[in-house]
């Protein structure tokens, strides 16, 4: 039996998870999918002053760990090599591959832009055959942003890969594998030089230990940085890949590919749950907790049809938002828990986290990863009766 038993293998699961193999515990994480963390941009939103107009908000129910689930997060995946700056009161400013400036709050040490004002030059980095980044577009914008005040000069340069096209996933690979490095390093000295900014798509290295951009700022004397773009996301595998790992290192036990299809209870406890693997067996798994964290309709948290919107497996109660189908109205659209994140209050040992919680429309509150975050990792600690956070809820 599993003192902590997961669903849902995104940010949430995955620090409730965390929360539970710090103290020790036997943890279980049960995924039907990866997650949708690898799909995400690598930076972690969190906005408290948008969350805190929102009434119900679960913001309010995890203000209490912020600070402590950031900061153990950041030291999750520091161990497999994986940096991030900034802190949840933060507003850090990224460049996009558009050229545009973004306010997130945690952000992988390859985007951080430490003091832009000090650079005079910016070489934007493209590769021949590879067509999900414009340096000129990018530098287009960025000389609009007003970001940079000290600019005077900007080129865009193209490397040749020796490959007709190339897409993310090939380039992330090949510049950690063979000459491939060294020749690009070569070919970028000519314009290395003084308060000059290197700028790349985030194709550097597809590991989260890869530090292929702290290599080539050594080398070339400059400052490198990565750009979040579109899909699939090289960030977002990387921070996905440092999770896992380091929580199968903590011990953390994985089961991919496996749907949650039922539950058994006994009086006010769930007991276990039924699931059905890609193979179709179908077993049984015993808790004495449990998180769920399935996401919303992206992940299949909720269902929706012409009739109804369901949390197919333990049936919560889901909230509606008024104006629904109105400027994404929908996102809200969620369970609501007690103070102690049970969505049900006849199972004393079921809890919630994540975007599956009512009223945590990340596009609209701009704190989608953050809340996850900070609410998976409360609902882990509560899940295993930590006495204080339950004195603070």
């Amino acid at each position: 039996m599993y003192d902590l038993v997961i669903i849902g293998a995104g940010m949430s699961g995955l620090m409730a998870a965390g929360a539970g193999a710090r103290k020790q515990k036997k943890v279980l994480v049960v995924a039907k999918g990866q997650g949708a963390l690898s799909l995400s941009s690598g930076c972690i939103d969190f906005n408290p002053e948008l969350l805190e107009r929102e009434e119900g908000n679960p913001y309010f129910k995890v203000q209490d760990v912020v600070e402590e689930s950031f900061s153990f997060f950041k030291n999750l995946v520091k161990r497999y090599g994986l940096n991030y700056v900034g802190s949840p009161s933060e507003r850090t400013r990224i460049l996009t591959t558009l050229g545009t400036v973004k306010n997130s709050c945690l952000v992988p040490e390859s985007m951080f832009l430490e003091n832009p004002e000090s650079y005079e030059r910016i070489i934007a980095v493209g590769f021949k055959g590879y067509f999900d980044f414009s340096p000129k577009m990018f530098l287009y914008y960025a000389k609009k942003s007003g970001i940079f005040p000290g600019l005077k000069e900007t080129k865009e340069v193209y490397f040749e890969t020796g490959t007709i096209t190339v897409n993310t996933t090939w380039l992330a690979q090949a510049l950690t594998q063979g000459d491939l490095k060294e020749k690009l390093i070569a070919f970028l000295k000519p314009y290395a030089g003084p308060k000059t900014l290197m700028v790349f798509p985030a194709v550097l290295g597809d590991l989260p230990e890869d530090r292929l951009f702290k290599e080539m700022e050594d080398v070339l004397g400059v400052r490198v940085v990565e750009l979040p773009g579109g899909l699939p996301s090289i960030p977002g595998q990387r921070l996905n890949k440092a999770l896992v790992s380091s929580l199968k290192e903590m011990g953390v036990n994985f089961l991919f590919n496996a749907e949650v299809i039922g539950y058994k209870k006994d009086l006010r406890q769930v007991t276990s749950i039924k699931i059905k693997e890609s193979g179709g067996r179908v077993r049984e798994i015993s808790g004495k907790a449990f998180v769920l964290a399935t996401g919303s309709f992206w992940g299949k948290g909720l269902w929706a049809n012409k009739e109804e919107i369901c949390e197919p497996i333990f049936q919560s109660k889901v909230y509606l938002p008024r104006n629904f189908a109105e400027d994404f109205n929908f996102l809200a659209s969620g369970i609501f828990t007690d103070e102690y994140l049970r969505p049900i209050k006849e199972l004393e040992n079921l809890y919630a986290a994540g975007s599956i919680l009512a009223n945590s429309n990340y596009l609209k509150n701009n704190s989608g990863l953050g809340l996850a975050l900070a609410s998976g990792y409360k609902a882990g600690l509560l899940a295993l009766g930590d006495r204080e956070v339950r004195r603070n809820a």
